[in-house]
């Protein structure tokens, strides 16, 4: 049972054996097994399964929400992407979107469904920025989730087109794609704007509006945001998808940075409430 207003609040009265544990799961995927951990809810009955997604390239990890997920009544299975900060592989856009499929499929498997309590039923996929993003296209692909969530999703395939629209703006993104990072092992150097050529257009938020029509989504806009801007990145795509998706698409809309570093509580709360009114 989930109960948004626990959040924050520590369980009591468990029955012993079932108390909220953290494991440790390498998650199978693309042939190598990624880094991850498991948070499990308290109580003997199956709970709702929370995937979380971190962004670019994952300093924030938004653990706090996944906490107060949990004390709500929420497993929540939290793993890094092949090729970032020591997960085996290399890293890659295409793998962002490949790797939240293989752990739910993974979770999902009667096995390990039955050893973690899990409501393969009422399973949820939250992101921040590119898990925001990996989030939307996940929801997009697959029909077997309860709902998706993205706070303050980043539009991969509308910011490649726009930057590639502009010679400015194109050296500016290249840079910015192009630049080292010591988070992520990257095949060759240029991996990521290559992924980004090849499949922008599909990967655009407005092309997935139809095969997001009917499922429950929430998405998170913040004024103070300059990385996932409102006016590129939230707004169009909230105001293109009202009419396909109508009273399951969910905004919330806060005056806070890219991290929310001010609203906190108020996101977990948010979540929280919002996975209460979707569970069946």
């Amino acid at each position: 049972m989930v109960d948004s207003t626990r959040i924050f609040t520590d369980p009591t009265d468990v029955e012993p054996g079932f108390e909220p544990m953290m494991y440790s799961i390498p998650y199978p995927s693309g042939g190598v097994k990624v880094n991850g951990l498991l948070m499990t809810a308290a109580g003997r009955e199956p709970s709702p399964l929370v995937v979380l997604l971190h962004g670019f390239p994952g300093t924030e990890r938004n653990l706090d929400v996944a906490q107060a997920l949990r004390m709500a009544g929420c497993h929540v299975a939290f793993f890094h992407y092949r090729g970032a900060w020591g997960s085996p592989g290399t890293f890659s856009f295409s793998h962002v979107l490949e790797d939240p499929c293989s752990v739910i499929d993974y979770l999902k498997s009667p096995e390990v469904a039955a050893q973690y309590r899990i409501d393969t039923d009422n399973i949820f996929v939250v992101g921040h920025s590119m898990g925001g993003f990996a989030a939307l296209l996940t929801g997009a692909a697959r029909d077997d989730l309860r709902g998706v969530a993205g706070i303050a999703p980043y539009d991969f395939g509308k910011a490649y087109l726009a930057a590639m629209a502009d010679p400015s703006g194109a050296q500016a993104y290249e840079q910015v794609m192009g630049q080292p990072l010591p988070e992520l092992k990257l095949e060759t150097p240029d991996v990521l704007l290559k992924d980004l050529e090849a499949h922008a257009q599909q990967w655009c938020f407005d092309n997935q509006i139809d095969r997001l029509a009917g499922k429950n989504v929430l998405v998170f806009g913040f004024d103070r945001d300059d990385a996932s801007t409102m006016e590129m990145h939230i707004l169009p795509f909230i105001e293109k998808a009202r009419p396909a998706l109508g009273d399951k698409l969910r905004f919330e809309n806060y005056n806070t940075d890219h991290s929310y570093n001010d609203k906190r509580v108020a996101v977990a709360r948010a979540l929280a409430q919002w996975i209460e009114d979707c569970v069946k």
